[in-house]
């Protein structure tokens, strides 16, 4: 902190008790895992667990020679500075992404009640896609030839335009009664918070989805799958979910969308505008994760015995 102030008792005040640590270098020794996991492991109680100084007072940690510090104080600032303008890049292309697929498919302010007020055609969703649920859990089989879906597994990939990826592999044959999404599916979350994240994907291999993810198979004549995923990522699948208790989509939600339609020509065009941002958004991400991993990196190295790591 750069100002006087008052704190609440549920904040620790640090500073260095001496002139062996430079002040700057102290928020970043804060930052480490190791003092998180300290912070943790000693703390106590079960609804509101908080540690104490003592116990504070009992890390340990290698503290670099004073003419080093304050090398590694600018090193640690500039990687910070770049990190927090990353940051602001990734959130403001995000924002231009959204406002993009607004206008090319014309739905800012779209709303169940008072229609579409657009150029483009419209049809109600159960015309132009089948909206299906997953229906069970296979038998995993490391080497099977069909994915498994879970929620959790939109993280395992980073382009959700393209979902390649899951934890869990199972074969058809072992498991006749699941049901198989083919390539080209959207899908995405229908219960509980999840729906509020708005992830939404589309296959790239044959899939099972857990019952808690649900499926859109476009009707290739009338509607592409990108263009599918586009419009609902737009809109925002809370919209539609039916939040009276835990948060949930179904066919009755989805079937009655007003869905504007444009040409198959159209769609195309607007989807090549739309992938032009999300790849530089996704360019973005990537920056992103790797200045956070190279600063991780030279953050845990600063006050650990292998050192700092390029």
């Amino acid at each position: 902190a750069d100002f006087e102030g008052v704190c609440s008792g549920d904040i620790y005040v640090l500073e260095p008790a001496n002139d062996r640590l430079m002040p700057e270098l102290l928020p970043f020794l804060c930052q480490t895992d190791a003092f998180f996991d300290h912070a943790v492991g000693t703390s106590a109680g079960s609804l509101s667990p908080r540690t104490n100084w003592t116990s504070l007072a009992t890390f340990e940690f290698l503290l670099p020679p004073i003419q080093e510090q304050a090398r590694l104080v600018e090193a640690l600032s500039a990687s910070a500075t770049n990190l927090d303008r990353l940051y602001v890049l990734h959130g403001q292309a995000a924002v231009l992404l959204d406002a993009l697929i607004l206008e090319t498919i014309e739905i800012r302010g779209f709303s169940m009640n008072q229609g579409y007020k657009g150029r483009f055609q419209v049809e109600k969703g159960e015309r132009i896609y089948h909206a299906r649920s997953g229906n069970g859990e296979p038998i995993p089989d490391d080497a099977g030839d069909t994915l498994f879906f879970k929620v959790a597994d939109f993280n395992r990939n980073s382009d959700h335009r393209k979902l390649a990826h899951a934890e869990v592999k199972f074969s058809i044959k072992s498991n006749p009664g699941i049901r198989v999404f083919q390539p080209g599916t959207v899908v995405f979350p229908k219960r509980g918070a999840s729906i509020f994240l708005n992830k939404i994907g589309i296959l790239t291999h044959p899939a099972a989805l857990d019952p808690n993810l649900m499926a859109l198979e476009p009707r290739a004549e009338k509607v592409s799958a990108e263009y599918l995923m586009w419009f609902y990522k737009g809109i925002g699948l809370w919209r539609f979910a039916d939040t009276t208790s835990v948060p949930q989509l179904n066919h009755k939600h989805l079937n009655p969308v007003p869905v504007p339609v444009p040409s198959v020509e159209q769609q195309d065009e607007i989807c090549a505008r739309i992938s032009l941002l999300a790849d530089a958004l996704a360019n973005a991400a990537n920056r992103l994760r790797n200045a956070q991993d190279a600063h991780t990196r030279i953050r845990e190295g600063v006050f650990s015995e292998t050192g700092v790591s390029a």
